[in-house]
């Protein structure tokens, strides 16, 4: 890899924390979940013990690595938030501590966002069965540079995200006012023709009752699609509110 970095398996840094408590009936839990496509770890729910059916259960701790033992293949993994310690989840997960004098969290929580770390979690076990085992995530490889490297490169990623935060609320600031210009000038220009006359729009149009074949509303291949049915009946509402703003000019 450039810059001579080694690649080292995961086990070189993390080490599986398996500790069980018992659900007490009587107090109250906070339950986290891993979303997928590596989205992060997120509270599920907060409850009390005695609905918890499963009362042997993992304590998280903040700053751990958490995978989901069956959607781990599909990016159920993230970095335990400050938010979730003490937050509870059942054996179906893996809780991993981190050397931090190895591993920076946050570089591993980026790199597990990585194409390369998802491949690495889809190609392992048996392609038949979509459960992985803590020895699987020790074996993932990862590049290791000198931890004030790997924090430097966690500061240059967040520069970038926050620049993309920015970008992306100005574009959407633009697209507001756009939108609001386009609206002010389509009433301007409909305001004019208002107060220079209108006509009903009875007198521009023919309104005629028929009957459709092959009975249409039944059909699906006729709905969903660009246009909408009009009822008769709507645009003779429509001509009404027509006239009635008309007479105000």
């Amino acid at each position: 890899m450039s810059n001579g970095w080694p690649i080292v398996p995961l086990g070189e840094a993390l080490s599986h924390r398996k500790e069980f408590i018992q659900v007490d009936d009587l107090a109250t839990y906070k339950r986290c979940r891993v979303q997928l496509h590596a989205q992060g770890v997120v509270l599920r729910d907060q409850v009390a013990g005695a609905e918890i059916k499963t009362k042997s259960q993992q304590v998280c701790r903040a700053g751990e690595f958490l995978v989901a033992e069956i959607d781990a293949k599909v990016g159920g993994y993230g970095i335990v938030p400050k938010a979730l310690e003490e937050a509870i989840v059942s054996s179906h997960y893996f809780l991993f501590e981190i050397n931090g004098s190895k591993l920076d969290r946050d570089f591993l929580g980026y790199f597990s966002k990585t194409p390369g770390f998802a491949d690495q979690v889809a190609a392992q076990g048996n392609t038949n069965y979509a459960a992985i085992r803590p020895s699987h995530v020790l074996q993932y490889q990862i590049p290791l540079p000198p931890i004030a490297e790997q924090r430097r490169i966690v500061a240059r990623i967040e520069e970038l995200a926050a620049k993309i935060a920015d970008a992306r609320r100005l574009r959407q600031e633009a697209g507001t006012e756009v939108d609001l210009l386009v609206s002010q000038a389509r009433a301007e220009v409909f305001g004019d023709l208002l107060r220079e006359g209108s006509i009903p729009l009875a007198d521009a149009v023919t309104l005629e009752r028929g009957k459709f074949t092959h009975r249409p509303r039944n059909e699906p291949r006729f709905f969903g699609g660009q246009h909408p049915w009009i009822q008769i009946g709507e645009i003779e509402s429509a001509n009404k509110k027509l006239s009635q703003n008309a007479s105000r000019y």
